[in-house]
């Protein structure tokens, strides 16, 4: 049994002489209830601090991830927070790698953790989101706050604001939620209105650091000056080195030779704009020691388009920052901060752009009106691009014809963020289609499919052809549905196997017939006998008599209990004993996520309430949850 993400909550009860039973209320794609099957988010009434117009709380986690991850994810609760009408409580600590570096092996390990106050000023920040618009409290509530349920991200932040399809299903008046657990991360919003837009500059600006890391930076750029012998102390060019081996050899298969001449052309252009300078000082931030700093400067200079240079670190300016990487406040992320201090002051800063910290710091210049450079190298998986456009600092990324097509291009971008985007995209066409079905590796169905694993050049091919003659939007806006290996036998003989090349992914497409009805049907009837806004619980008590609901408070389709949803739809089910078990819903998870993508096109809710008695119940956790 997993625990909850958000999508189950339950409640024990005895009925009769038949002991513990767990009403388990799932919203639409449910998690597994946990063995204690919590229901009721912890009450907070966040207007008595926060005034009028203010009602809930989002509880804000620090995910596993590096420390502009982390903040990625804060910037963005904070902002879903804000178009909700909620406040946020801000994570008490931070995570933060030791003595690692950028090795690929050091991700996988976020144990440590610092204090909240260790990396940012915490008076500072409060302030700062208060003048964005966002009310921090502190609940001091024990226990987890429940994920909201059912929720799909990420989501639009038209769909936030009022009238939109998410503020309408959910309802977080007063109660503390949670968007998402410590795993979860990095994008949750699409920011497609001007006001969510505003507001992620606004905030993400809001985080200033700590006081000594501002020392520390402070006495970087003064050292540096002294250095090189400008008269400004800020003259020298920042670099956001990420050329890593945790981005070279991994997944993201960045090329290090590009990244390199795409560096130099970016140090070129700089060059051409202070031609009155015969040398170009660049400072690398980033984890750079003496060592590392010479291999940068080699890669550099292989390349003849690089102009002359002096390159500068914080390890050829005395390392100022080291007493930050150690310690109970200290880490590689926490030293890191100082050169997120440093790329918001240079006079000129050039990122990359599949990096959080340059999309974050180059935000934050833009809320001060300053412009950034991006090295024009990309990794595999698009993440440049997809940071580009959910974090938009560029000006072109910020008019109203790029919020009027971002959902389309950030599904472009990444297609499986088509689930959760789904109520922004165009629908299926009605006629004849093209269904794209996944079914993860060639290993998958090599067990009914031996020859499936045999010619991937054509697999390649097929995949090369495909992309090239569809129009990939209108396939990309149905979703990848996922497809039985059984089903994939009957169909690959129509079309063969596609593979993309860059993922592993296999896939089969299908000639389809939708017609379009079933979408109209429903969403007539749901919102001419189900009502598009729904109550907050059982109607005229009648579920309460005829099943003896009457002393559960607050009702099992309440907000509270049913993770933040007004239910649209209420489905309700018993299960005892072992002929009819309930299965783990982790196997249930790509129907889930189908029943949510339609549900996101129709704006329902829907809540499904199963009476289950522990023979009944899904399998017992691993022994390590």
């Amino acid at each position: 049994l997993e625990e909850p993400s958000g999508a189950a909550h339950g409640l024990a009860l005895p009925i009769a002489q038949m002991g513990p039973v767990c009403f388990t209320l799932a919203a639409a794609a449910a998690a597994a209830p946990s063995p204690a099957c919590p229901a009721v988010a912890p009450a907070y009434h966040a207007a008595s601090t926060c005034g009028a117009g203010v009602s809930g709380v989002v509880r804000i986690p620090a995910v596993r991830k590096g420390l502009n991850n982390q903040r990625m994810r804060i910037v963005q609760d904070a902002v879903i927070a804000a178009l909700l009408g909620a406040a946020v409580e801000l994570p008490s600590f931070l995570r933060t790698r030791r003595r690692c570096g950028y090795r690929a092996g050091c991700y996988q390990d976020y144990e440590g953790t610092v204090p909240f106050d260790a990396v940012y000023d915490r008076e500072r920040v409060v302030e700062g989101l208060r003048r964005a618009g966002v009310c921090v409290v502190d609940t001091r509530s024990e226990g987890r706050a429940p994920e909201l349920a059912g929720a799909l991200w990420p989501t639009t932040a038209s769909q936030l604001g009022p009238g939109g399809d998410v503020a309408r299903r959910y309802d977080l008046r007063g109660g503390v939620w949670s968007l998402g657990g410590e795993e979860d991360c990095c994008i949750k919003l699409v920011v497609d209105t001007r006001r969510s837009l505003d507001l992620l500059t606004s905030v993400n600006a809001a985080f200033s650091s700590a006081r000594r890391i501002r020392r520390a930076a402070h006495e970087v750029s003064r050292r540096l000056a002294a250095a090189t012998g400008r008269a400004k102390e800020h003259a020298a060019v920042a670099i956001h080195w990420r050329a890593d081996e945790d981005f070279v050899r991994s997944a993201h298969g960045l090329d290090a030779r590009a990244y390199a001449r795409a560096a130099c052309t970016a140090l070129a252009g700089v060059a051409r704009g202070r031609s009155s300078l015969k040398t170009l000082d660049v400072f690398v931030l980033g984890e750079a020691d003496r060592a590392r700093s010479r291999a940068i400067d080699a890669d550099l200079r292989k390349h003849r388009s690089c102009p002359r240079f002096s390159l500068h670190a914080k390890a050829t300016l005395g390392n100022v920052d080291e007493a930050l990487a150690s310690g109970p406040d200290g880490g590689d992320d926490v030293k890191g901060q100082v050169d997120f201090e440093l790329g918001l002051r240079a006079a000129v800063f050039v990122g990359t752009q599949f990096s959080s910290f340059s999309a974050l710091v180059a935000l934050a210049r833009r809320a001060e009106g300053r412009e950034s450079l991006m090295l024009d190298v990309d990794v595999a998986d698009r993440l440049g691009l997809i940071f580009a456009l959910t974090f938009p600092h560029d000006a072109r990324r910020r008019t109203d014809a790029a919020l009027s097509r971002l959902c389309r291009d950030v599904v472009a971008a990444h297609a499986a963020f088509g689930v959760g985007l789904a109520a922004c995209l165009p629908p299926p066409r009605a006629g004849s289609s093209l269904a794209v079905h996944s079914f993860g590796h060639c290993e998958d169905c090599s067990h009914l499919m031996p020859s499936v694993c045999l010619d991937l050049d054509k697999a390649d091919a097929r995949h090369a052809a495909f992309v090239e003659s569809t129009q990939i939007q209108a396939v990309v806006s149905r979703g990848f549905r996922r497809i039985s290996c059984a089903r994939v036998v009957q169909v690959v003989a129509e079309r063969g196997v596609h593979r993309n090349p860059t993922t592993g992914e296999i896939y089969v497409v299908e000639d389809i017939t939708d017609t379009g009805e079933l979408s109209s049907s429903l969403r007539a009837k749901l919102g001419a006998k189900l009502g598009i806004t729904p109550g907050d619980g059982a109607r005229d008590g009648e579920c309460s008599a005829s099943l003896s609901f009457s002393s559960i408070n607050p009702p099992l389709d309440a907000p509270a209990a049913a993770g933040g949803r007004r239910c649209t739809l209420a489905v309700v089910t018993a299960l005892f004993g072992s002929i009819d078990s309930l299965g783990h819903l982790k196997t249930l998870k790509p129907k889930h996520a189908r029943l949510l993508e339609f549900e996101n096109r129709l704006g329902a809710a829907s809540c499904w309430i199963a009476l289950v008695d522990f023979a009944a119940g899904p399998p017992p956790p691993p022994p390590d949850r």
